[in-house]
């Protein structure tokens, strides 16, 4: 794919590996990515910007002054930092982005230990709740995504 073909920005909370944002960047013009972590080695593309941090640090100084058309959250998982991180990134996104959250289907106990997917998986019930200018599913494979449209 050519540069001329790249369309919108990607945003990315919780990098761990890389990999993830790493393909994703192939595809879009820019990229971000934000982790407690140092930057891992499989982050190649020119076009990724890392933000070694946490998600509110970066929410509240940087995320405000980026066009963005997808964001991808898959942080902190505890219900309270998945809801905080999606009303950020929702503030922010262009009418039509897509947002998709991990971990939101787990179907396992053991996943619901704070190590794995925690209580997240209240997240887009609470989505629903809350937002009315959207469209929301949640895909029933373990340990589950939820795509979200800003409309």
């Amino acid at each position: 794919m050519n540069n001329s073909e790249k369309k919108g920005t990607f945003i990315e909370y919780g990098v761990r590996s890389g990999e993830n944002l790493e393909e994703i960047s192939q595809i879009v013009e820019k990229s971000y990515g934000i982790d407690i972590n140092d930057r891992p080695n499989a982050l190649q593309n020119n076009n990724i910007t890392y933000f070694k941090g946490y998600t509110d640090d970066f929410s509240e100084n940087i995320l405000p002054f980026i066009k963005f058309n997808y964001a991808f959250i898959d942080a902190d998982h505890s219900f309270e930092s998945c809801m905080k991180d999606f009303d950020n990134i929702y503030k922010y996104i262009e009418t039509g982005g897509l947002i998709f959250l991990h971990d939101t289907y787990p179907t396992l106990e053991d996943m619901l230990s704070p190590i794995f997917c925690n209580d997240c998986y209240k997240t887009p019930i609470e989505i629903k709740n809350k937002y009315k200018n959207l469209e929301i599913i949640t895909l029933p494979l373990n340990p589950g995504v939820t795509i979200i449209r800003k409309l």
